[in-house]
């Protein structure tokens, strides 16, 4: 049974959000995104299907844009119904903590697929990619609000990773065993 959508995805929200600012032409919610206006994915390709959804819902409308030289470009606006859409949205999701499947949890459940080595060098890599937010994130604690409040959940949320990485590793140095989990057919294989 294919399974229906009905609500905005997240790329979609994310480009309401956007939207909220003021009309837009698509290159320019490219480069906000890139930008890290927001932490949700959306490639440049799916900007325009998303924004063709969004106003077959009636949640924005677009106009050509008058100014614009050659092809005329178009300029997307946030309905009155995509803002009440988006405003709910909002609401919801800071009522809603996050829990559920993180990227990593699929390395985390399968540790004993991996060496000890193996697993402290994925451990150095996602340490070094922490180091390197931080860094790049260590002057939004000066962009005005509600940015700033952006910033400071991320900034604690990769903080709280960092954490659970150095323990994580301490414990892998710790009790990782010496031999991989191994199936009935395959030898035994020495992890270092």
């Amino acid at each position: 049974m294919a399974r229906t959508r009905t609500g905005p995805t997240p790329a979609e929200l994310a480009l309401l959000g956007l939207l909220a600012d003021g009309p837009a032409h698509p290159y320019s919610l490219d480069a906000k995104l890139r930008a890290g206006a927001t932490s949700t994915e959306v490639a440049f390709s799916s900007i325009y299907a998303a924004l063709d959804r969004m106003q077959s819902l009636d949640l924005v409308t677009s106009r050509p844009d008058a100014g614009a030289r050659g092809k005329a470009r178009r300029v997307y606006k946030l309905t009155p119904q995509g803002r009440t859409v988006l405003k709910g949205a909002a609401r919801a999701a800071l009522a809603r903590p996050m829990v559920g499947a993180h990227s990593n949890d699929l390395g985390i459940a399968n540790l004993l697929m991996l060496t000890r080595a193996d697993a402290l060098s994925a451990i150095a890599e996602a340490r070094k990619a922490i180091a390197d937010e931080q860094q790049a994130r260590s002057s939004e604690s000066e962009a005005p609000y509600p940015e700033s409040a952006l910033a400071l959940h991320r900034r604690i949320v990769v903080a709280a990773e960092d954490r659970f990485y150095a323990e994580l590793e301490r414990l892998i140095q710790k009790d990782h065993p010496e031999r991989l989990r191994k199936r009935e057919d395959e030898p035994d294989i020495a992890t270092e």
